[in-house]
This record gives structure tokens, sequence and C-alpha cells, in this order.
């Protein structure tokens, strides 16, 4: 059986192409390379471009599966969103919201800030 290679791209070096067809074509490639490297008809550089492109697919098909497995970084995210979750569900106060101040509160420390950058000091009301 008789292999054209003469779709592969011209340089090892570079990144793979994210075109499904070409990792398709090139696992099988790879595969035939594995069963029956005779099966394949090109110079020693080729096939030595071959094998580089056929090492960077594997590499990078292991690490996506270990995210999508949940064995690579996938897992830590997983377990700092846990835990993000359970400190707030732990830590949530649902009185938050009674406990706003009022508007008189709310006016006096505007005035102070007001009064604080404008380098004059406070104005205090007389009893």
């Amino acid at each position: 059986v008789r292999c054209d290679i003469s779709w592969t791209s011209a340089s090892g070096e570079g990144p793979l192409p994210l075109s499904k067809t070409y990792r398709d074509g090139l696992r099988k490639l790879c595969k035939m390379m594995v069963e029956n490297p005779k099966s394949i008809q090109k110079s020693e550089a080729e096939i030595a471009n071959l094998r580089k492109q056929c090492v960077k697919l594997e590499k990078e098909e292991s690490h996506s599966s270990a995210i999508v497995s949940g064995t690579g970084g996938g897992l830590g995210l997983l377990v700092l969103v846990v835990a993000a979750v359970a400190f707030f569900l732990r830590n949530r106060d649902l009185s938050t919201f009674s406990q706003l101040p009022d508007k008189a509160t709310i006016e006096r420390a505007r005035k102070a800030r007001l009064h604080r950058f404008s380098m004059k000091p406070p104005v205090q009301k007389m009893k």
C-alpha cells in the first residue's frame, strides 16, 4: 500500500493546523507509519518532518484529553470553584441589606468627605 504525504505542511517546526480534516489525515498517516513504515515512499527528510508532526499531534491530543477528563489543569480549577462556592455559602449573611445606614448617616458622611477635601474645617452645629 502506497501513501501520499505531499499534503503535509512544509515544516514540522510550525504549529499544526486546527483543521479536523488535516488532523484526521495526519492521524491516519501516523498510524500507518507505526504499523507499516515501508508503505511511505518519501525521502528521509520528509519522513522526519512527518514524525515531528506526529509527535506534536500526540502531545496536543494528550494535553486536550487531560483537560477534558479533569486530570490536568481543569481539576485544579474545579477544586478552586467548589472551594469558593463553599466559602460563600458558609459565610453569607442574608441580613446585610437590612443593615444599610439611614439617610441621615449617609448625609453626615458625605458632608465630612466634602469638608475633608475642601481644606476647610467641618462646620459643627451648636446645640
